[in-house]
């Protein structure tokens, strides 16, 4: 008889929580989409661990909150930024959340 143990490699849900700092249960609900409007907070922080690149982060926002996600730009462009109307903001090329 094969070993119990973990069907697939990579972390847990629960040692996920346990990165995020976060109540046991929260991750896991998210995951699969039984949380309903998360806070942002929330998405920030798994958006950080996993380091998401712009479109992931957007894909995660936008599956989660049914709108579409703050962005904040950090590289100096030419004109105004389409997003925020600025003359001085960054472009989504290179962006943090």
């Amino acid at each position: 008889m094969a070993p119990q143990g973990r069907r697939a490699p990579g972390l847990t849900q629960s040692q996920i929580e346990r990165l995020l700092n976060r109540p046991d249960g929260v991750y896991q609900r998210l995951e699969p989409g039984r949380y309903p409007n998360p806070p942002a907070d929330l998405l920030q922080d798994v958006a950080r661990l996993f380091g998401m690149n712009k479109h992931e982060w957007d894909a995660l926002w936008r599956y989660a909150r049914h709108g579409s996600p703050p962005i904040r730009c950090i590289r100096p462009q030419v004109g105004r930024c389409p997003t925020c109307g600025s003359t001085r903001c960054r472009t989504s090329a290179t962006w943090r959340i």
